[in-house]
């Protein structure tokens, strides 16, 4: 099992997490500042491309612990800011917590980055799956907005 901790702060991580009680998924991309200070920026996917549709969430500070940010659009109650939040309060319990947690993967025939937990396990998106041939359901990204 990877370190999650590591993993997340690696500078440029995207992951998928999904709740195993409701389904509900969102994926996040966090980024290293590229200024001297040690910290990290949290988007959440908020649209259709997978790769370029990130809304800016909140901060992880050089001391491991993530604060929502002022400038962000969603309100720290929004469901995928507080799925965050707890993701990043239960990182050393996750397998005990309600969440399901996806590193990102790329499609095997077009490159492309995959973020539902169905075609990070078949190494294929839905697209490509079905131009092969292959039964390939996913969730659009409609279905998981904050």
């Amino acid at each position: 099992m990877i370190d999650l901790q590591s993993y997340i702060t690696a500078g440029n991580a995207t992951f998928t997490i999904r709740s195993r009680k409701t389904g509900t998924r969102f994926t996040y991309r966090v980024r290293r500042s590229k200024d001297e200070k040690p910290m990290h920026f949290v988007s959440v996917l908020a649209g259709p491309q997978n790769e370029h549709h990130y809304e800016f969430l909140g901060t992880i500070f050089n001391d491991g612990v993530y604060r929502h940010g002022r400038k962000s659009r969603y309100m720290a109650t929004s469901p995928c800011s507080v799925a965050f939040a707890y993701l990043m309060d239960n990182l050393s319990r996750l397998a005990s917590t309600q969440l399901d947690f996806y590193p990102s993967a790329h499609c095997c025939a077009c490159g492309r980055l995959l973020t539902t937990p169905e075609s990070v396990a078949l190494g294929i998106g839905p697209e490509c799956g079905n131009r092969l041939g292959g039964q390939h359901e996913s969730k659009t990204q409609e279905e998981q907005k904050c």
